[in-house]
């Protein structure tokens, strides 16, 4: 009777740890579907450990294949080094500074910044970092998830260059002049600020069209506004 038992619960035993294999391969298979599918996202992805210290670099332990095609870089050479390694002489300091301060609180955030791939190239990219914890809600790694968005930057650089600059001489247009006017004012009223206001002429620039033609009078204009722009401060 006593033998009978332990067979049927031998038996017992070996169809849970048959059952736990079964558990296990469909884990398995869940992992390795869910691994596939952030490789192969548009999306650059990097995931890094979390190292405690107000400095301390998080190292990366993961990155998918749409962040090795953009940035140039193999995923091998990436691997063990901070997250900062993309950043460059145009990444917005206070920006970095603001990410940094929000990873130290483990909360999530989002930015924009400019990177650089491997050639050195500048891009933009719109990031979220999300903090994530295991079961025991410990913090444990960085999720972070990059979009390329220079081609929505650039589109926004262009109309922001057509609504408020020249399109020939490449300087501030009126309604710039009018803007910039108004900011003037806002802040010297009631301030007893001076101010004043310079108006340039070209003295018979009318001749030079009849006589020359168009292309040499806007050719003459774009000179005199290059001139102009090197006596100018930055800001001027």
């Amino acid at each position: 009777r006593l033998l009978a038992k332990s067979m049927v619960d031998l038996h017992a035993f070996a169809e849970s740890i048959d059952q736990g294999k079964d558990e296990l391969q469909v884990l398995n298979g869940e992992l390795r579907l869910t691994a596939t599918a952030v490789a192969r996202l548009n999306d650059m992805v990097l995931i890094a450990r979390v190292v405690d210290g107000p400095d301390a670099e998080q190292p990366i332990i993961f990155a998918n294949d749409a962040f090795e095609r953009r940035t140039g870089y193999a995923r091998h050479e990436v691997i063990g080094r901070g997250m900062r390694l993309l950043h460059g002489m145009d990444t917005d300091p206070a920006e970095v500074e603001r990410i940094r301060a929000a990873m130290a609180r483990l909360e999530p955030v989002t930015a924009e910044l400019v990177n650089y791939t491997k050639a050195g190239d500048p891009f933009w990219v719109q990031v979220e970092l999300v903090p994530f914890a295991d079961e025991g809600g410990t913090n444990t790694h960085w999720v972070a998830v990059g979009r390329d968005i220079t081609d929505r930057k650039k589109a926004a650089n262009d109309i922001h260059r057509l609504a408020f600059y020249d399109v020939l001489t490449g300087l501030p247009n009126r309604r710039m002049l009018m803007d910039r006017v108004d900011r003037v004012l806002a802040r010297g009223e009631g301030a007893g600020a001076v101010g004043a206001l310079m108006f340039i002429d070209l003295d018979h620039f009318k001749f030079i069209n009849d006589a020359r033609g168009h292309a040499t009078g806007d050719a003459m204009l774009r000179k005199a506004a290059e001139r102009l722009t090197h006596l100018m401060r930055k800001d001027d």
